[in-house]
């Protein structure tokens, strides 16, 4: 089966993508997710870029299906999953469209993905188990046949109002007996099955281990490579823009510290890495001359714009001692403990 995700356009994931594949990585056999970028943007996609009730919600999702031929769409040969960060009058994190197989929707920053800081636990579970819902716990009225409101039984069709029923629902990652029993008389092949388990204990256990890291507050190996923040023993990868990137990897090689003024010292290596990161031939220059002023702006978006990320990417004891800080007058600016940082060139 072909697991396709679908990105409108303009809709920037911040790594986010990256994290949930990395989790699924060499872990399936009859699944195979590729990624798609649409034209459209999510205004364009929906009708509306604010509240997608259902009539938006269905349209988005029904033109997103007739982008891919028909005769492709035979019941498990291929599905789709559009993404989104526009909240739903139906308040879910993910759902199948209730009007045809085939096709699903996730809202990759719904409030339930603030999970110990760490969003591509309950986007990637809600990727994993977006055929079945479409296969089998599928009516034209989902939320009324098969979602389960008003008791958490760590089941695959549990609705979670709270954060801590959808850490239950992940931890548990199981389907309950009645649901179980909807399966076992469905005509769901049964290595599609497997895969979607496999996936689902991945997901488990890497969120079993996360949860570990939190309350202990260990420090892992982190990994600065390929534009990329990783924590490999966590499956999390951060997207960093070139001038991000760059200006991490020179703080992460000065654990000391650098001075504002100093900066410009590093105008040599600046240009150099940069080039090397950077899709582009020659603005690249102009981003270094603004990087390495006395004084720069860019520089210090750039710093502002790490932390940001980290913050909504990391768990909190992480995102303070990945972030930066200062500290003396003048001001040196670092990384708060780089001790653990690798740079692999």
């Amino acid at each position: 089966m072909e697991l396709i995700i679908a990105i409108p356009k303009g809709l920037d994931l911040e790594g986010l993508l990256e994290s949930v594949l990395t989790l699924f990585e060499n872990k399936f056999r009859q699944i195979n997710i590729c990624v798609e970028k649409l034209n459209e943007t999510q205004e364009e996609l929906f009708s509306t870029e604010r509240m997608l009730f259902d009539e938006h919600l269905e349209y988005g999702m029904h033109k997103v299906y007739g982008l891919f031929p028909d005769e492709q769409f035979s019941s498990f040969k291929r599905h789709v999953v559009v993404l989104t960060n526009v909240p739903n009058s139906r308040t879910i994190i993910a759902g199948p469209s209730q009007r045809i197989q085939g096709v699903s929707f996730i809202q990759v920053d719904h409030f339930i993905t603030k999970i110990l800081g760490s969003p591509q636990f309950p986007v990637a579970y809600e990727l994993a188990v977006a055929v079945l819902r479409s296969r089998v716990y599928w009516s034209d009225n989902i939320m009324r046949d098969f979602i389960h409101e008003n008791d958490t039984r760590g089941c695959i069709n549990d609705f979670c109002r709270e954060i801590a029923q959808m850490e239950l629902k992940i931890k548990t990652a199981d389907i309950c007996k009645t649901c179980m029993s909807k399966l076992i008389d469905s005509t769901f092949p049964r290595v599609l099955l497997d895969d979607i388990l496999i996936g689902l204990e991945e997901v488990r256990s890497r969120m079993y281990r996360m949860s570990q890291l939190v309350a202990w507050e260990d420090m892992p190996e982190v990994i600065l490579e390929q534009q990329k923040l990783k924590i490999p023993s966590e499956g999390i990868e951060i997207h960093l823009k070139p001038m991000q990137y760059a200006l991490y990897v020179l703080y992460a090689l000065h654990k000391e510290g650098i001075r504002e003024a100093e900066v410009m010292n590093y105008y040599e290596w600046f240009n150099e890495f940069y080039g090397e990161v950077s899709s582009s031939s020659d603005m690249y220059q102009v981003s270094v001359r603004n990087l390495c002023q006395e004084k720069s702006s860019s520089r210090t978006q750039a710093r502002s714009q790490i932390n940001g990320l980290l913050e909504k990417r990391l768990p909190t004891h992480l995102a303070q001692k990945l972030c930066f800080g200062k500290s003396g007058s003048p001001a040196k600016h670092f990384i708060v403990d780089p001790s653990s940082i690798n740079v692999i060139n």
